[in-house]
């Protein structure tokens, strides 16, 4: 049996990035697991993210792929109770609930 195993992440300066590349890992080894791992849409300007550092860290993972919010129908029924209380990234990634 198959499994199908999306980790995805929003990272700054690299340190969630090496994080879910250890997750992603991890899950790799269970028999069966077909995992990806990509990133949220950037959403801070370049202009902040120069501020603070963050573009040239943000470099070694620019090539990972963005998350495709429309693969995500499986969590429309798992997000309703959170619906309101999300962070911005995560509310602005999540498809509509409500069509």
């Amino acid at each position: 049996m198959s499994i199908k195993i999306q980790v995805i992440f929003y990272s700054m300066y690299g340190h969630v990035y090496r994080m879910a590349e250890a997750v992603a890992e991890g899950a790799k080894q269970v028999p069966g697991a077909e995992v990806s791992l990509s990133q949220v849409p950037e959403l801070t300007p370049d202009d902040v993210l120069e501020k603070h550092g963050a573009r040239a860290a943000r470099a070694s993972f620019a090539k990972r792929p963005t998350a495709n919010p429309a693969s995500f129908t499986w969590l429309r029924s798992a997000a309703e109770p959170l619906r309101g209380h999300d962070p911005r990234r995560a509310r602005r990634l999540l498809p509509p609930l409500h069509e």
